[in-house]
């Protein structure tokens, strides 16, 4: 049994990848038994506290990382895992009176049946079908040059100093920002940097 953090399997080409992250060894075997009848999700590893899910969610890249630690040490776990596989899709699994993260993109209390824990962890998982269907389009639409003001952007640097930068007209770097945004479905210049660096466009 993992103490603070254990690979259990690498991920393999047809399975989706689970982080399972909790402090007690009884809950983490109680989850693996939950989810066993999604065919589809393999449980890749286990952590005990937000260091190791930290370490863990870098290397494997889960798709899906469940998180059962409580109050603001979940919060700070899944802030963690998001910078370091922004990919993966983040379900709080709190103890019961711990309020859920309010980032994650599911959440269910401990103590919840096990039709409501598989319900929520499918609607993750659809979402991260969605993601990833929408990274696909983007990654084909964004343009080399595109990718490049985005990133740029990322920096925080405005369109006269990506203009000097990339020296093209100050016209031209209006322009791809304007595309990047309808591309990538964005309001502002902050969400279509968020945007990027959630969907790998940019890191």
């Amino acid at each position: 049994m993992p103490g603070q953090g254990c690979v259990l399997n690498e991920r393999s080409p047809q399975r989706l990848g689970c982080l399972i992250v909790d402090e007690h060894p009884v809950v983490r075997e109680g989850l693996r038994q939950v989810l066993r009848p999604i065919e589809e999700l393999a449980i890749v590893g286990e952590a005990a506290g937000r260091e190791a899910a930290t370490d863990l969610a870098r290397r494997l890249q889960p798709t899906l990382v469940l998180i059962g630690l409580p109050g603001e040490i979940g919060r700070e776990t899944g802030r963690a895992v998001r910078l370091v596989s922004p990919r993966s899709v983040v379900v709080s699994f709190p103890p019961a009176g711990e309020e859920p993260d309010p980032a994650a993109d599911g959440s269910v209390v401990r103590g919840s049946e096990r039709g409501a824990i598989l319900a929520v962890v499918r609607r993750a998982l659809d979402g991260a079908d969605r993601r990833s269907l929408h990274r696909s389009r983007a990654e084909r639409s964004v343009s080399p040059r595109e990718r490049e003001v985005l990133e740029l952007l990322a920096e925080g640097l405005s369109n006269r100093q990506i203009s000097d930068r990339l020296v093209v007209s100050l016209e031209t770097i209006k322009t791809h920002v304007r595309n990047i945004l309808a591309k990538l479905g964005a309001e502002s210049r902050a969400q279509a940097v968020a945007t990027g660096l959630r969907d790998g466009l940019i890191r």
